[in-house]
């Protein structure tokens, strides 16, 4: 009887010590920048272009806007790029869209 209640006591203070422990730093994040979702959408790129999704000419392409909009999702960034070394006139333009913490919601050819 006397073991039983030395585990519950034994328990219950590594249950509180583990609540004391924890810290503030998991909160609400801010809001990204215009100048953060543009190194966020260059990352993306780079992620699509090591995944083979894009051509690796997407390198080189260029940053033409990059533009917060409201959508069905809340605030969104998008950046657009275009590159001039593809052909097809409806794949020379791609479109990074972020949520406003700088979460990636799509990457695509046509206009969201």
């Amino acid at each position: 009887m006397n073991t039983s209640k030395q585990l519950i006591a034994f328990i219950i203070s590594i249950l509180i010590s583990t609540v004391s422990v924890a810290h503030s730093s998991h909160g609400p994040k801010e809001p990204i920048s215009q100048a953060q979702a543009e190194v966020k959408a260059e990352l993306v790129i780079n992620r699509l272009i090591k995944k083979y999704k894009l051509d690796r000419s997407w390198k080189e392409a260029q940053l033409i806007e990059a533009s917060q909009q409201e959508k069905a999702q809340g605030k969104v960034w998008i950046i657009q790029y275009t590159t001039s070394s593809v052909s097809d006139a409806d794949r020379k333009s791609l479109y990074v869209v972020l949520d406003e913490m700088g979460n990636t919601l799509s990457a695509t050819h046509s206009e969201p």
